[in-house]
């Protein structure tokens, strides 16, 4: 006989709620020439056939393959965001099948967990609802009677249920629902799940679809149950199933109404219903090759004719049973899955995942060094730009200015020149007319500062001496035949500076009329600075700089485009 609260038989009735029952395997792997061919399909359309593979009897394998390629590309480029989207439903695909036709509990922990991983990177809430519930289906086929892992499966129910309600994913609630109605059906009421209940009653009665209604009917059934009202509770899981409709999860649903009626006819010793509902569900399972369901289904009739006290029904289904668990051990491995210890696998894979997770992130960390990198190095590249522009323009106004200089300057010359004329004439009528007048004993007067100043100009800008490096303040005063003193405060009254600033601006400015000659083309800054008296190109520099506002050899490049033929403006 065996226990009505079996936990193999519990774990494989709620991995039938959640998930498509195991099919069987026998079907041959797909060949080179189909991996080739299912290769060339993109993301989506490999999730689209591997579903449907899952859903056809013998065609696990080919789940598999499809599911695989998706994640592999994956583990290939996983900063790939289409990859990423497809690679969480694939790996879940992949930990279902694992789960319920492989069973490899490891390869389904790992799938698992990677697709929990890139869903919680991503924010993913509708496919973490999905990974949440079959991790909690997977902890309970591992239980085996473990507080630690049946309390980890009842935290992750948990979460299943706050991401289903975040991200509006009704189909899973459900399914959630469902399942938590299966595993408290034993109780007197919720237990611990409770207030996920009361959340996923909350959310689902603001639903509509024949899942929502189908829910709250299972809600209010088990909560008839636990009140002690099974009559009210069979009508209700009664009428969920006259709900069902023609859909992918109609079987499986009716499947878990079907297990929660006979818990509740068990319960209520109405055992001849319960055998009803039993048998038909052996042949759909015997039909459709359901190995593990078939056996789930023999458990229970152990239990009831125990129950009923006929020894003889007794043997002969719990033979069945012995049987099918044996057959499927020696398939499927089980055996040894009921050794494996399952906490320190999950420790192990943890490890894994993370270390995984770490590269990952290490990665990415480099891939925003080189993209901060890159972003710097633009941004100073058209500052230097921006700076370089600004300053060719500036230089460029300050060459425009100092050309207007030397052109209001030459114009003023002429000016100069025409008005000396004139009063050299005006002069010499007046002295023509009148006597001699005694002459003016201060010398210094204004007028007379301004006629020396007009001599001196017109002195300077027709000399060539000025040029020569000996000239000095006394050859000017000896040229002039006036004293040097009445020269210096001449051009410092008149012009505003001494002889010296008043001379190196005359060289300045032949410099760069000097620059604009094309025969020029040919000297350096020193010969020029050198053809109008200066000794030292630093004290030349300095001055042109000072004068220009530019140095000499950005002037010239400016004067040599502005030079006929090379006009770059």
């Amino acid at each position: 006989m065996l226990p009505s609260n079996h936990p193999r038989t519990i774990s494989l009735l709620i991995s039938i709620i959640f998930l498509l029952a195991a099919r069987s395997a026998s079907a041959a792997q797909p060949s080179d020439k189909d991996m080739e061919s299912l290769s060339r399909l993109t993301g989506r359309e490999l999730l689209s056939k591997g579903t449907e593979y899952f859903k056809t009897d013998s065609l696990a394998y080919r789940a598999i393959a499809c599911f695989s390629i998706v994640s592999n590309r994956y583990l290939e480029n996983p900063e790939d965001t289409s990859v990423r989207r497809t690679a969480t439903e694939a790996l879940r695909h992949l930990g279902n099948i694992y789960m319920t036709h492989e069973i490899d509990y490891r390869k389904a922990y790992r799938n698992l967990t990677l697709a929990r991983q890139i869903a919680e990177e991503d924010g993913n809430d509708f496919q973490l609802a999905y990974i949440f519930t079959s991790l909690a289906n997977l902890y309970n086929f591992n239980a085996n009677g473990n507080d630690k892992i049946d309390k980890e499966a009842k935290v992750l129910l948990e979460s299943a249920s706050e991401a289903a309600i975040r991200s509006g994913n009704s189909e899973i609630v459900s399914t959630i629902i469902i399942n938590l109605a299966i595993t408290n059906e034993s109780t007197k009421n919720w237990g611990d799940y409770a207030p996920v209940i009361k959340s996923l009653k909350r959310y689902s009665t603001n639903a509509s679809s024949s899942l929502d209604r189908i829910a709250l009917l299972v809600i209010e059934a088990m909560e008839c149950k636990f009140n002690g009202d099974n009559a009210r509770a069979e009508k209700l899981l009664t009428k969920a199933k006259s709900l069902t409709d023609d859909n992918i999860y109609s079987e499986r649903i009716l499947n878990s109404l079907d297990i929660m009626l006979i818990e509740l006819y068990t319960e209520t010793h109405q055992e001849s219903k319960a055998i009803d509902l039993i048998r038909p569900m052996i042949d759909n399972a015997v039909e459709n090759g359901l190995k593990d369901y078939e056996m789930c289904m023999y458990g229970k009739l152990t239990n009831i004719y125990d129950a009923l006290g006929q020894q003889d029904s007794v043997e002969k289904y719990y033979s069945k049973y012995l049987v099918l668990k044996s057959e499927i051990e020696q398939r499927n491995g089980m055996h040894h899955v009921a050794e494996m210890d399952f906490i320190s696998q999950i420790d192990k894979i943890n490890s894994e995942v993370a270390e995984l997770s770490l590269t990952r992130q290490k990665e990415r960390r480099q891939h925003l060094v080189v993209i901060c990198i890159l972003i710097v190095i633009t941004i100073l590249l058209l500052s230097l730009l921006w700076v370089y522009a600004n300053l060719k323009r500036n230089h460029r106004n300050l060459y425009i200015r100092n050309e207007e200089m030397n052109r209001r300057e030459e114009t003023h010359r002429l000016m100069r020149e025409q008005l000396q004329n004139e009063i050299e004439q005006l002069r010499t009528s007046i002295n023509s007319q009148t006597a001699e007048s005694p002459k003016n004993e201060n010398p210094e007067t204004e007028e007379q500062l301004h006629e020396d100043y007009a001599r001196i100009v017109s002195w300077m800008e027709k000399s060539r001496d000025i040029y020569n490096p000996g000239f000095s303040l006394a050859k000017l005063a000896s040229a002039m035949s006036l004293p040097s003193q009445a020269v210096s405060k001449a051009i410092n009254v008149c012009h505003g500076m001494n002889f010296h600033q008043f001379l190196n601006e005359y060289r300045i400015r032949e410099v760069t009329l000097l620059m604009h000659d094309r025969n020029s083309d040919n000297l350096t800054v020193e010969s020029l600075s050198e053809s109008v008296g200066f000794k030292s190109r630093t004290t030349f520099a300095s001055l042109f700089k000072k004068t220009t506002g530019l140095t000499p050899t950005e002037y010239w490049k400016m004067a040599k485009q502005d030079k006929p033929g090379n006009q770059e403006f």
